[in-house]
């Protein structure tokens, strides 16, 4: 299948097995810094023996230039877990993902300055698209003087449609930003739970009634809770919505971001 980072997905069975082979057509240094970002993750985490009971990374098998291939998980999805209504998952999971950002807060190594990396990141977005270029613009005259922040280690596209659901949630998808810092990860959970992002990119026939219930839950007990990170929540809240751009493809998506980021630009 088609990730949505244009890079192709495809299971694979070997004699030992089934595994995820993850490619492009052409040589990518974003595939090759999504392996490597995988593969140092993975370490992290296993030195960390109370995150590492509760989170696992799969493991690169092979690499190359074009693709690498990692192993399968047979799990369960966010959105299958949504149908169930089962709050007690709900908070399980919640509880979860405080305790990773949490520490991906506490291995942060120092702090640093990141006004220029922002400004240079929004520009690169801004397009012949006025209405997005606009907003752009306008949030860059809105950036503070000093934009300080801690930096470490982080997912880069922590949204739930990239957690397998085992007895341990898998971590896949990595994705390397203009700047490592837990504020990404806290960033993109905002995306998950505002836009309900997981069943607003899912073309299954799901509950959405069920589904819709369990976002609202979310919002309740998490939305606050990750604004209350830092200062900058909000605004690499904002970033993100911003470079989703270039990867919609659909009217729909399109407008409920655009709408998302004018009421935050408000």
């Amino acid at each position: 299948m088609k990730g949505h980072s244009k890079f192709n997905v495809e299971l694979v069975k070997y004699p030992s097995g089934y595994f995820v082979k993850k490619s492009t057509t052409k040589v990518d240094n974003r595939l090759k810094n999504q392996i490597q970002k995988q593969i140092e993750f993975k370490s992290f985490i296993e030195k960390n023996e109370s995150i590492n009971l509760l989170f696992e990374i799969p493991e690169v098998i092979e690499k190359k230039s074009k693709y690498f291939i990692m192993n399968f998980y047979n799990g369960k999805s966010i959105l299958d877990i949504f149908e169930k209504g089962d709050i007690t998952l709900l908070d399980e999971i919640i509880d979860k993902l405080i305790r990773f950002i949490d520490w991906e807060f506490r291995n942060c190594i120092y702090t640093k300055e990141v006004r220029f990396e922002i400004i240079e990141k929004l520009l690169s977005i801004a397009s012949e698209d006025k209405k997005v270029s606009d907003l752009i613009y306008k949030l860059i005259n809105k950036l503070p003087k000093k934009i300080k922040i801690p930096v470490g280690i982080c997912h880069g596209d922590l949204t739930l449609s990239n957690l397998i659901f085992t007895e341990r949630i898998i971590l896949i998808d990595f994705l390397d930003s203009y700047v490592e810092t837990p504020l990404q990860d806290i960033a993109k959970l905002l995306q998950e739970i505002v836009l309900e992002w997981s069943l607003l990119i899912d073309n299954s026939k799901r509950d959405n009634i069920k589904i819709k219930i369990a976002y609202e839950y979310l919002r309740k007990k998490l939305f606050d809770r990750l604004m209350s990170y830092s200062k900058y929540s909000r605004l690499f809240y904002i970033i993100t919505l911003f470079r989703l751009f270039p990867y919609i493809t659909n009217k729909n998506i399109y407008e409920r971001v655009l709408l998302e980021i004018k009421k935050e630009l408000k």
